[in-house]
């Protein structure tokens, strides 16, 4: 599922030191494609969370330019005096000191109690434009869509800045699709990376056949960089089911290609389809049971299908009434994989098994730009041979910074733990035999921007209707720069390797 693919194991039955780096490159590269499926999409990195959400665009209003010089003063003022509830009650009247009030109600979390000050404001001041454009992102972030409406074409009747005009034409779009049943998403990314060690060659440039070392002295066994180019297509869809509680029907198909430079054979196809329910449970908890199938292709050769089934539990739970959120799920899934031999491995049958995964989380909100989430996971493959048997435990950090004006920073860093369940004869021999440990360990960095942002840092100016058109497409358009170290060690040299990866993206999210 996405987030929890399974991870191909690579190939272990090796005939001589050449065959070990090309029979292993297969798997290390299906593994590498289920890593890029299971990545964030550009905009993912913003929260769903509404405090959070809320917090976040009142910065943006108090950082532009605004129509109302009163409004403008107090949003754009840093200096907001700590109110209490009592000030407010002994000054009702104040406008500085009831707006700052409600920004400090939101920066809180309360937007409840924001959306009552900023009422009370707005029925002494109702012509102050950016309070009423700040009370109806309230009510948006409360999902009261209905008066959010009503409020945001009310607004639209002032003398507003290009922004804020732009800004209320975005809340109107969101608010219909929110408010219609059937939610469609489309994803199309397009771009590149280069690989230090493509191919997933030994640091010790040796590699172990039947228990005798060997040098690796053809040049396509040892350490090989490329680059390739790379297509993700990703269609989501979300099925208001028309009940009480917010039940969903869920469905979504993934294609990638991925087409190296020179390792033609490492040129890889992926396509996974998965879809569910999201069934609304008291409590805060949400209980999504979906299935999944898994398909991909080796230098046009098809080597991999899986047929997996999963059950997720979310709750969102609160510490206090107006601190942020803190996510907890858990998530069980098993794969039935297939493996089918292609001319790069002819003994990849050897791994057809069941596959297990399980996995717990918690993540939260630390303050309005800065989230915090690790997770701990434990896999098992039963495959049918035992030296493709494996247990594993693995855990993970993530943080995700927002930097404004929808830029933003990820970082993760995993460790695992793997152990195989009987030797491989082919690999170690037979005279010690030692089965197969290893420890992956992986640190990644993700910048995300809109691309008119970078445009605008870069000093572009458009001039004219084609420059403007170019200009309003970028705007749609997010491009994520990621670079990624993975080291894995193991007790056998030929499974011990690291590589560096630089990957760019450009994405254009369609909803509809």
């Amino acid at each position: 599922m996405r987030g929890g693919h399974p991870v191909v194991r690579r190939s272990r039955r090796l005939k001589g030191p050449g065959a070990a780096l090309r029979l292993g490159a297969a798997a290390r590269l299906a593994a590498f494609a289920l890593l890029l499926l299971a990545a964030p999409a550009p905009g993912a990195a913003q929260s769903d969370d509404p405090d959070v959400r809320a917090r976040e665009e009142v910065e943006q209003l108090r950082g532009e330019a605004a129509a109302g010089a009163e409004a403008r003063d107090v949003l754009a003022a840093d200096d907001c005096p700590a109110v209490a509830f009592a000030d407010v009650m002994a000054a009702p009247d104040d406008l500085r000191l009831n707006s700052c009030y409600a920004i400090q109600q939101i920066g809180a979390g309360d937007l409840t109690g924001a959306a009552a000050t900023l009422e009370r404001l707005l029925l002494l001041r109702p012509t102050l434009a950016e309070i009423r454009l700040l009370y109806a992102i309230v009510l948006y972030r409360l999902e009261n869509y209905d008066e959010a409406r009503r409020e945001f074409e009310a607004v639209r009747a002032f003398d507003l800045a290009p922004t804020d005009d732009a800004r209320i034409a975005r809340y109107l779009e969101r608010i219909a699709q929110q408010t219609q049943r059937t939610v469609q998403t489309l994803s199309v990314s397009l771009g590149g990376h280069y690989d230090t060690n493509r191919n997933a060659a030994p640091r010790s440039e040796q590699s172990l056949a039947s228990g005798a070392v060997f040098d690796l002295s053809q040049e396509s066994a040892r350490t090989n960089d490329d680059t390739a180019v790379m297509g993700v297509i990703s269609y989501d869809l979300e099925h208001d089911m028309g009940l009480q509680r917010e039940h969903k029907a869920i469905a979504s198909v993934t294609l990638l290609q991925d087409d190296q430079t020179e390792q033609d054979n490492l040129d890889l196809q992926a396509a996974v389809v998965e879809g569910g329910f999201a069934f609304d449970l008291p409590d805060g908890f949400t209980l999504t049971p979906t299935l999944g199938y898994t398909s991909m292709t080796l230098s046009r050769q098809k080597f991999y299908t899986g047929v997996s089934g999963a059950v997720r539990v979310d709750k969102v739970a609160r510490t206090g009434e107006r601190s942020p959120p803190v996510d907890i799920w858990l998530a069980v899934e098993r794969t039935r994989e297939r493996f089918h031999n292609i001319s790069e491995n002819t003994t990849l049958i050897e791994q057809d098994g069941a596959f297990w995964r399980g996995e717990i989380g918690v993540g939260r909100w630390i303050t309005p730009n800065h989230r915090l989430q690790i997770s701990a996971a434990t896999r098992s493959k039963d495959a049918a041979v035992r030296a493709e048997s494996s247990r594993a435990l693995s855990v993970e950090l993530a943080h995700t910074w927002l930097l404004g004006e929808g830029a933003f920073l990820q970082s993760t860093g995993s460790w695992a733990m793997r152990q195989y369940r009987a030797p491989d004869a082919d690999v170690v021999g037979t005279q010690a035999p030692q089965r197969r440990r290893e420890q992956p360990g992986r640190l990644r960095v993700t910048y995300g921007a809109p691309v008119g942002l970078l445009m605008d840092r870069l000093g572009y100016e458009a001039q004219g209707p084609a420059t403007e058109a170019v200009r309003a497409f970028a705007e749609s358009v997010t491009m994520t720069a990621s670079v990624e170290y993975l080291k894995q060690q193991s007790n056998i040299r030929n499974y011990e390797y690291e590589n560096i990866q630089g990957r760019v993206l450009f994405t254009r999210l369609y909803e509809f």
